[in-house]
């Protein structure tokens, strides 16, 4: 974020938002006609987890795409927050599915882990039980064991409200 509030002037002055169509757009012509006012911003893979940057123009610098669309919405980016894609769409870069959060926060609205074994999020399988822990208030909590999956989800699902005041969003887990 150092990146972002350090160029802050300068992308308010080489692009802005377009709320019309979502989309972000040049203030103005490029170095030898290579892009025209008003021509909608291409960004490009960033890296390997599915971020789309832009290239500032006079530096070698790029930011990822959905901290540009923040900046010029004037939203102010803290040195220690993180932008959440609220839906985990990470391509999804209108302004209603970002949010800056810390990255604790963030960590409750991640999908389901790949080596997840059970398909449920917070139940896993030790011999012939299904174990139930659920982190909560940065404290990981043993919440029991039952023989069955039915019967663990049933008690994962005992402590909804308490998962849900601590920050987790429908989206965790799924």
């Amino acid at each position: 974020m150092q990146i972002v509030n350090k160029y802050k002037e300068l992308l308010l002055e080489w692009f802005y938002y377009n709320s019309k169509d979502g989309t972000v757009r040049r203030a103005k012509d490029g170095y030898h006609g290579r892009y025209k006012k008003d021509d909608i911003v291409q960004p490009y893979r960033l890296c390997s987890h599915g971020y789309s940057g832009v290239h500032i123009p006079t530096t070698r610098t790029t930011i990822p795409y959905h901290h540009l669309v923040l900046v010029l919405n004037h939203i102010n980016i803290p040195d220690n927050a993180v932008i959440d894609h609220i839906d985990g769409n990470t391509n999804n870069n209108i302004i209603s599915n970002l949010r800056v959060t810390t990255q604790q926060i963030n960590c409750k609205n991640k999908k389901r882990r790949v080596d997840n074994s059970t398909g449920i999020t917070g139940i896993s399988k030790s011999g012939n039980s299904f174990i139930v822990r659920k982190q909560i208030s940065g404290k990981r909590i043993y919440l029991g064991s039952r023989p069955s999956l039915e019967e663990a989800i049933q008690l994962l699902d005992s402590y909804k409200e308490i998962v849900k005041s601590d920050g987790y969003t429908e989206r965790h887990g799924k």
